[in-house]
Order: C-alpha cells, then sequence, then structure tokens
C-alpha cells in the first residue's frame, strides 16, 4: 500500500456518499492508498497529483453499507 505512485494518488468521485463509499471500496480492493478522495467541486487541477475518476457504483457501495 505504500508504492510511491499511491504517495500522489487523488481520488475524484462525484460528491454523492455511494460516490465516497465506491472510492473507499476501489482504494480496499485495489490496495491503493490516495492522499486525498475530493468530491469533483473541491478538486482542484494539481500538476503533483494523479488524478483518478471514480465512477459511483451501487454495489461496491453497498459492501461498506451493509446492515446483516
Amino acid at each position: 500500500m505504500d508504492s510511491s505512485n499511491d504517495s500522489k494518488k487523488v481520488y475524484i468521485y462525484d460528491g454523492s456518499y455511494q460516490g465516497l463509499m465506491t472510492s473507499l471500496y476501489t482504494a480496499f480492493k485495489n490496495r491503493e492508498a490516495p492522499v486525498k478522495i475530493l468530491a469533483e467541486s473541491e478538486f482542484r487541477d494539481d500538476l503533483f497529483y494523479q488524478k483518478k475518476k471514480i465512477i459511483t457504483d451501487q454495489e461496491k457501495s453497498d459492501f461498506f453499507c451493509r446492515t446483516d
């Protein structure tokens, strides 16, 4: 999880709760440690970060939201 590429990676999601949960799932499954997880509305382009767009996926989001 401490790859040098991860040290500059920023996840960008749509701003929804499900999008945030999808981002967490993606980081967990890919064993990545992004320095930031930001809503699109909060992100400002920066030359020093590698941007990764996360597409909201209800099934992945539910991984962290199960109550059973």
